[in-house]
């Protein structure tokens, strides 16, 4: 498993935890860039665009992954004590891109 690039298909409570951590450790290996400033200064527009592109989808994915982790941990609460009143709403989350798909 290549940490920075092997994509990621979490269904469990631990898998999102995972997702989560690994989607951090690649944004912050992405935003290394950004303090590189001889680097972000030779960057071309369309470098610049696209890396700009990159860091926002590094950002969804970390926020997918934080979504599914709150959404399978209250599954689990909900589960083991049926009696617990939710008090927000589920995330629907058919139709929407998964979180193992890349643009």
């Amino acid at each position: 498993m290549n940490i920075i690039t092997t994509d990621l298909e979490p269904k469990t409570f631990g898998e999102f935890i995972d997702a989560l951590i690994i989607a951090n450790l690649r944004m912050w290996h992405a935003q290394e860039v950004v303090y590189e400033i001889e680097t972000l200064n030779a960057m071309t527009h369309p470098q610049m665009f696209d890396f700009l592109k990159q860091a926002t989808w590094l950002n969804l994915l970390r926020n997918r992954a934080m979504d599914g982790l709150d959404s399978t941990l209250a599954a689990e609460i909900m589960e083991r004590n049926p009696a617990t009143e939710r008090i927000d709403k589920p995330i629907a989350m058919e139709g929407q891109l998964p979180l193992w798909e890349q643009v």
